[in-house]
């Protein structure tokens, strides 16, 4: 695949669109066996006389003519130059332009533009995929209301569907098409300006579910969710969350919605979660169906949470855009934060901060410190579909989420309100997101907070501790850097919100909250919140912007425990290692949720290190945790969720993940037997009380009482025993619910004895369940994470199963994906794992570039790997690389970073 050369793209040469977008009409002609054929008036309104340039990719260009119908004249009014069409003269007053193209939807495996996958035509315009469906400004700055005119089989297309509000069908007859038949048409109309990257269709044969949901103004809203005619009775679920995200948005917002319908369709082939088109969401079907048969807990809390991010657009994304792509946080890192505040409201807001941590600190901090290390809004791009990261969405939530501690709840809210006022209608920047918040906290130095958008890294925090018992003062003082990246060698201190309190830490009051007295805290030790009953503070945000900052509190006559970034305030590391004494007790006393579990993660890294010294300290504070679990089942499924691989490579030197993971399963087995009397007892507790004959309900509690019960299960199987194989098993032969048959199948992988009770059961799924592509994800997936049956050869063998021969980017997903976050077999010492997926990459990128790019992650992450790992990274990087023009420039992109780190 020969592509154009690489080129760079940088903040600094940002230039408006010389010309105003007033009106975009589009004719869309699509048919069963042929190219589609697009027709477009673009309506440009009067400017300055100069160029235009549109952007165009893998188009066959039929005609260009102006409004009144003449024929542009190649070479005096155009040309073609790749893929750029530029207008050479255009009339300095309002004018029209017409094109007349043909695009192969059938023949586009990127699924981006227009493609069509298992009989349905759809779009994927995020971020430049519009111009692979006609000539346009393709950027989203240019800002345009769409008319759409569809027109397709009727009878193998009865739903089209396009942006805004349907005002139009009808059928058109008398056309001889062959085997298509008649034909239909409908037109749809979307009052709102918006950049071609919101543009979406779909045509196909669907069903739907529908429900009329009122607003908070009274008006009706016709909302319906569109699948495949198998999945029908699996939609009520994400109809239920988005009426709750609706009038969520209202009532914390003041968001109403503004369209007469809201559609949302399933998609089986979409390399991304879901897409936020204005007014038609399009989404991965594995992000949207919900049934137990088929989707673990977990996998309704995503669709949740998915189906609230992508409605949450249509104010933060939609109707106020971003003016470019480096202003891609601007709406993602924003809608993330708003995503994850309706989540916590809907479910448990402790538990899920925890899981955002988790997944922080899993995905966000490694490539924080990767060669593709980039800030919240980059600075330069060759390939923009390579900033969807995890830096963008979630840091860049954090960074909201830090500006709303900084400010007050109530602030924020103003200053959302007032950012919405402003912008509607607009395309603007991170700058004017921070300018509407500036009148609401005029205190606040927004341009020291802004250093968290333009600078990369993950800062770390060292703690020093005095205390003058004598003088009854308690002094904290905090050190702060940030290592340097290969965008910032000289980071600058950021502006940290530290949300802390001071705990008694002995006796009967062990815990218990002191009140604060400080002279150096900024706006007041009342800024926090929390009280200790005599109208004294007992909680404070400290704002750290300095390398090294004390603060000195008085009035503190016993040593305190200090309980630091309470709720994980900010996305920084503590570099300082308490001891494991302190650790154990603030696992035990600490008032706050995520630094009681935070606690026993420390532990559990020390203990992975070293079991001989600290493996007895870590049982006894998860024993001491499980004691509650009856009451606070969450509590004890936290103290079971023990540090992932990515968070013990990233806390490496030198990391050898066979070694790792190595250790990691003998401290588990070793804690599995010492506690197994207490993890018997809460999983029969669970089993035979809340979760017996229980109808299956995704409702959070329900969820993680599941949730406890399989990781007893899953530890209690490490060791291969027979009874508790035998438990497992029936889970995955009664297949309750899949969450129970995906646990049960977990915990007999762990072990030998385990897995080849498994092999015929995997062997029964596949043939039962061949019509389920979400339970056949998930069967990939087992097996590709296993440490028995995730080896290479298998590996080869599942690549020819059916279930991947056609690329799609789930399935793909599933196993690829899994097996090079499998530590045995991925990083084999011998380089063979990473060579592997190099081969495997460079086929699959002429196919789906952007897939193919994500998926390289795993092979330029290797900083914290041992230096013969890093080399065969490398090495693998380097052989892709030898495919020179052959290569996408997105893949392209991601190999030269790996290979410049």
């Amino acid at each position: 695949m020969a592509e154009a050369a690489d080129t760079t793209v940088y903040l600094k040469d940002y230039r408006p669109y010389p010309r105003t977008l007033e009106r975009t009409e589009l004719e869309i002609d699509l048919h069963l066996d042929a190219p589609a054929e697009v027709r477009t008036r673009l309506h440009f309104a009067a400017g300055e006389p100069g160029e235009l340039v549109l952007d165009g990719e893998d188009l066959d260009t039929l005609g260009l003519f102006w409004g009144d119908g003449s024929p542009l004249e190649e070479g005096a009014d155009y040309r073609i130059d790749g893929a750029r069409l530029h207008l050479l003269r255009p009339p300095a007053e309002a004018f029209t332009l017409k094109t007349h193209v043909r695009i192969d939807p059938h023949g586009n495996t990127r699924l981006e533009g227009l493609y069509r996958t298992s009989g349905l035509f759809c779009t994927q315009c995020e971020a430049e995929g519009f111009r692979r469906i006609t000539w346009y400004p393709d950027r989203p700055d240019v800002l345009s209301r769409f008319l759409v005119r569809l027109s397709a089989p009727r009878a193998e297309c009865p739903v089209l569907l396009a942006n805004g509000n349907c005002i139009e069908t009808g059928v058109e007859t008398g056309i001889e098409t062959g085997e298509e038949g008649q034909r239909h048409w409908a037109l749809w109309d979307d009052p709102f300006p918006k950049p071609s990257y919101l543009f979406a269709l779909i045509g196909g044969d669907l069903t739907w579910i529908e429900r009329i949901f009122e607003t908070c103004s009274g008006r009706p809203v016709q909302l319906r969710i569109y699948a495949a005619a198998q999945h029908l009775e699996r939609l009520d679920f994400a109809m239920d969350a988005l009426v709750r995200s609706m009038r969520w948005d209202e009532q914390n917002y003041g968001r109403e919605y503004d369209l007469d319908v809201f559609n949302v369709v399933a998609v089986d082939d979409f390399n991304m979660g879901a897409m936020e088109n204005k007014g038609l969401n399009i989404f991965n079907t594995a992000c949207l169906v919900a049934d137990a048969s088929v989707q673990t807990d977990q996998a309704f809390a995503n669709v949740e949470a998915i189906v609230a991010h992508e409605y949450f657009h249509n104010w933060s994304g939609n109707r106020v855009t971003c003016r470019d792509w480096f202003q891609l946080s601007l709406k993602e890192g924003f809608t993330v934060f708003r995503e994850n505040h309706f989540v916590a409201d809907a479910r448990d807001a402790d538990t899920e901060r925890i899981a955002v941590v988790r997944m922080l600190r899993s995905i966000q901090f490694p490539e924080d410190g990767s060669p593709t290390a980039h800030p919240v809004q980059p600075q330069s791009y060759r390939e923009i579909s390579n900033f969807y990261t995890a830096t963008v969405y979630e840091k860049g939530a954090e960074v909201v989420g830090m500006l709303r501690t900084l400010m007050g709840a109530e602030a924020f809210r103003r200053g959302c309100d007032a950012y919405f006022a402003a912008h509607d209608g607009r395309a603007v920047c991170i700058e004017d997101f921070l300018e509407a918040m500036q009148p609401f906290a005029p205190e606040l130095d927004f341009e020291h907070f802004a250093r968290w958008y333009f600078q990369s890294g993950t800062p770390q925090i060292d703690v020093e501790e005095d205390y003058d018992a004598e003088q009854g003062v308690y002094t904290l003082t905090l050190h702060q850097h940030t290592p340097p990246t290969r965008l910032q060698k000289h980071p600058e201190p950021l502006l940290i919100p530290v949300r802390m309190a001071l705990l008694d830490a002995e006796g009967d009051s062990a815990g218990a909250p002191l009140p604060l007295h400080s002279d150096d805290i900024a706006g007041g030790v009342g800024e926090g919140g929390g009280a200790d009953g005599q109208g004294g503070a007992t909680e404070t945000v400290l704002r750290f912007n300095r390398e090294r900052q004390s603060w000195r509190f008085e009035g503190v006559h016993r040593r305190p425990m200090a309980s630091l970034l309470r709720g994980f305030s900010a996305p920084v590391r503590r570099i300082d290692t308490p001891a494991p004494d302190e650790l154990q007790r603030r696992a035990q006393i600490d008032t706050d949720p995520f630094n009681r579990w935070d606690a026993l993660q420390q532990l559990g890294v020390l203990a992975i290190a070293d079991a001989d010294a600290h493996a007895d300290t870590l049982i006894e504070a998860v024993a001491s945790a499980l004691e509650c679990s009856a009451q606070e089942p969450a509590r004890g499924a936290q103290a079971l969720s023990f540090p992932d691989m990515a968070q013990l490579i990233e806390l490496s030197d030198a990391a050898e993940p066979q070694k790792i993971a190595l250790e990691r399963s003998r401290l588990l087995g070793r804690l599995a037997d010492a506690l197994r009397g207490r993890l018997t007892e809460v999983w029969e507790h669970l089993r035979g009380g809340v979760l017996k004959d229980a109808s299956y309900s995704p409702d959070w509690r329900q969820a993680t009482a599941r949730l406890l019960s399989n990781r007893c299960l899953e530890l209690l199987c490490l060791d291969g025993n027979a009874d508790w194989c035998e438990l497992a098993e029936r889970q995955v032969i009664e297949g309750a619910n899949m969450t129970d048959l995906s646990a049960g199948m977990t915990a007999l992988l762990l072990s030998r004895a385990g897995t080849e009770r498994a092999r015929s059961h995997l062997e029964e799924l596949r043939r039962s369940r061949a019509d389920e592509p979400l339970v056949l994800d998930a069967w990939l997936r087992w097996q590709a994470a296993s440490e028995h049956l995730g080896d290479l050869d298998n590996i080869r063998r599942l690549q020819g199963d059916e279930r991947l021969a056609g690329g799609n980017p789930n399935a793909v997903r599933a196993l690829i994906g899994s097996f090079a976050q499998n530590p045995h077999h991925f990083h084999r010492s011998d380089g063979a794992g990473y060579i592997f997926l190099a081969d495997f990459l460079g086929e699959l990128d002429r196919a789906n570039p952007q897939l193919a790019a994500r998926l390289a992650q795993p092979l330029v992450r290797y900083r914290r790997l041992a230096p013969a790992l890093q080399q065969g990274c490398r090495r693998a990087l380097q052989n892709l690389k030898t495919r020179g023009d052959d290569l996408s420039a997105d893949l392209s992109e991601v190999i030269d970073l790996g290979l410049e780190g």
